[in-house]
């Protein structure tokens, strides 16, 4: 398998922490936002709060976009 279909883990941004930097919440908040099941990365809903975060994923809060390179290219 290439690296692109397996991504490094250590190379991933941790999901509470993106998202506190992102929207400039505390990471409290944040957690729990994630842990309630408000959180989906490509179509997936996340509850870890340590979930690595790529560059080509679909991150959505609450049914909001927060980012997806897609989006952002075109």
């Amino acid at each position: 398998m290439s690296t692109d279909e397996n991504p490094n883990l250590r190379d991933g941004f941790g999901l509470s922490v993106y998202l506190s930097t992102k929207l400039g919440f505390k990471t409290s908040i944040i957690k729990a936002m994630i842990k309630r099941g408000s959180v989906t990365i490509n179509d997936i809903v996340v509850t870890n709060t340590r979930h690595p975060v790529y560059a080509d994923d679909v991150i959505v809060v609450n049914g909001k976009i927060i980012y997806s390179f897609w989006a952002s290219k075109t």
